[in-house]
């Protein structure tokens, strides 16, 4: 993958990993996804934590868009870590 891919991997993750996490998003499935999660498995397991978490989140995005683009498992690894960056550098 060239630096070009990459960064266009790093964005779409930290994007999509945000809006799943802290977003309504399109017609609001995000929101009820993460409210059935949470429904089903209570409050305070890891999965309805994590659903909460982009940084949580971006491990999972970050894998399904590096295999989509044919990335192998150091722009996976990147894209997390970028995400990572970028979310403990912004304000809550």
């Amino acid at each position: 993958m060239d630096m070009k891919e990459l960064i266009v991997l790093w964005l779409a993750t930290f994007g999509l990993s945000f809006a799943m996490a802290l977003t309504d998003g399109p017609f609001g499935f995000f929101k009820r996804s993460r409210t059935k999660l949470k429904k089903r498995f209570g409050p305070e397991h890891w999965i309805s934590v994590g659903v909460s978490c982009p940084i949580c989140i971006s491990l999972w995005v970050s894998m399904a868009l590096t295999i989509a683009s044919g990335g192998g498992a150091m722009d996976w690894l990147s894209a997390f870590g970028a995400v990572c960056v970028v979310t403990s550098l912004s304000p809550d």
